[in-house]
């Protein structure tokens, strides 16, 4: 049996939202199909049931609004019975997508039709504002039209508590939406080991720990592996292993592999480093690639000034993901994804 997934895609890049969903499905679920229905829009075609499905919604960091679908077709006149289902016994709230000036028309007018169908079958139900207990939407796709009911919406807002939270703070941390989203196009799953080499104030690892990943950090200030103590220590379930040190001997520094490593090195941001940041960058996919186990995927990123995909490939690391990323002005940074071979 196969579920499929309606996502509202974050539209603060073009193929970042879609790819980090698309990874994250099939680290989950290798059987699953990411489809794109335009430019906010995507299906997800998965083999998890509802509550692994739901759960994997809840990861992802740049979909605005998850929800399981349950009907397609090309009008509004026979879309009751599948909404029935959903609603026996429960109010229900009825919210119309794409649709435009249309769309609050739409809305009264299923909705009318679909208590107008509870009454006649003597289905119990209401139409809820305030307190629904199923929230129904209507999606214009193309000529036709796809009925959903709401997982979760993303609430960018609980981020930027996450944020705000931190006991130690830096201004150069990177942002929870996109440490997160990171852990997912590295595939993290619960259970195993993340790395992140250049760990900082410990927001990648936050994110990690979150979904359960068993957490190690290296940092070459011991100012940065206290705060990132502190805010592990608050922030996630997780209890870490940090190490200060030279991020390019954590090889010598780790008796192990891992199964992921997760990062965003300083390349010349204001920070105590070890080296420069063109020799840190060159050496980084070798290290890595000594630092995953076998089929380890690793999620970085770079300037964008700089091309490490010949790099990656003469590490022994195979690229499955590349993608820029503006940052603001004329700066944008690389973000790569890579697997061990």
């Amino acid at each position: 049996m196969t579920e499929k997934l309606l996502l509202r895609l974050s539209g603060e890049h073009v193929s970042l939202p879609a790819l980090e969903a698309q990874r994250l499905f099939s680290s989950i679920d290798p059987t699953s199909r990411l489809e794109k229905l335009g430019e906010s829009l995507a299906m997800v075609t998965t083999s998890l049931n509802a509550v692994k499905a739901e759960r994997a919604c809840r990861r992802l960091a740049l979909t605005r609004e998850a929800s399981r679908i349950i009907s397609t077709g090309a009008g509004v006149a026979e879309p009751a019975n599948p909404i029935l289902e959903e609603v026996r016994e429960r109010s229900f709230l009825l919210r119309a997508r794409n649709l435009g000036p249309s769309g609050s028309k739409a809305e009264r007018l299923l909705g009318e039709r679909i208590c107008q169908q509870a009454r006649l079958r003597g289905v119990n139900t209401t139409v809820s504002v305030s307190r629904p207990n199923v929230v129904i939407l209507l999606t214009l796709v193309g000529d036709g039209q796809i009925l959903s009911v709401l997982l979760r919406k993303h609430k960018r807002s609980a981020y930027t508590r996450k944020a705000r939270g931190k006991p130690f703070r830096h201004p150069v941390a990177i942002d929870p939406v996109i440490a997160r989203a990171m852990v997912n196009l590295a595939g993290v799953l619960a259970g195993e080991s993340v790395l992140d080499p250049f760990c900082g104030t410990g927001s990648i690892l936050v994110e990690a720990g979150i979904v359960g990943a068993r957490i190690f950090g290296v940092d070459y200030d011991p100012n940065m592996i206290r705060g990132a103590r502190e805010n592990l220590t608050k922030l996630q379930p997780r209890t870490p292993l940090l190490v200060r040190g030279n991020a390019l001997r954590s090889p010598a520094v780790f008796n192990g592999s891992f199964d992921h490593i997760v990062t965003d090195p300083p390349y010349g941001r204001s920070s105590p480093m070890m080296m420069d940041a063109g020799t840190l960058l060159s050496r980084f996919p070798s290290i890595v690639h000594d630092l995953l186990s076998r089929n380890g995927t690793v999620c970085f990123a770079s300037p964008s000034t700089v091309d490490l995909s010949d790099d990656l490939s003469k590490a022994g690391l195979d690229l499955e993901a590349f993608v820029y990323q503006r940052v603001h002005g004329g700066l944008g940074r690389h973000l790569y994804v890579a697997r061990k071979r």
